[in-house]
């Protein structure tokens, strides 16, 4: 995103398609979209050189939801300054046994190793809904 606000878009595609290279085997999708309309504008240039195609795609329909991007394209004028967008709020907010078990996920633990913390089986269902 920095270089694409110093209008070196060129270089921002470069490193845009080592990242969606690194992102596609695990499917990441956040670290794109909490970038917001920007990240999208980069993301349909990709689409156009026929990079990761099928990868950018499923990227780009998690952004058809945001409103149309009005804001001129960087690569077309003086990069402008875009505000922060925050991430939508959870539908339901998640309770302390999920944050816990989100904390011990973050820590890279593994379930049996999760399990042991919590003090609960490896076969304990946390959402009740499933």
């Amino acid at each position: 995103m920095v270089y694409q606000k110093q209008g070196r878009v060129d270089k921002a595609l470069t490193i845009l398609e080592r990242a969606v290279d690194l992102a596609n085997p695990g499917g990441w999708i956040r670290p794109f979209v909490e970038l917001g309309s920007p990240m999208a504008n980069l993301l349909k240039k990709l689409i156009k050189n026929n990079v990761a195609v099928e990868f950018v795609g499923k990227l780009l329909a998690v952004f058809e939801d945001e409103e149309p991007e009005t804001a001129p394209d960087v690569s077309e004028s003086k990069p402008a300054v875009e505000p922060f967008v925050r991430p939508r709020p959870l539908v339901e907010p998640l309770t302390h046994r999920e944050l816990d078990i989100l904390d011990l996920l973050a820590q890279r633990l593994q379930n049996k190793e999760i399990a042991d913390k919590l003090f609960i089986s490896t076969e304990t269902n946390i959402c009740p809904d499933t």
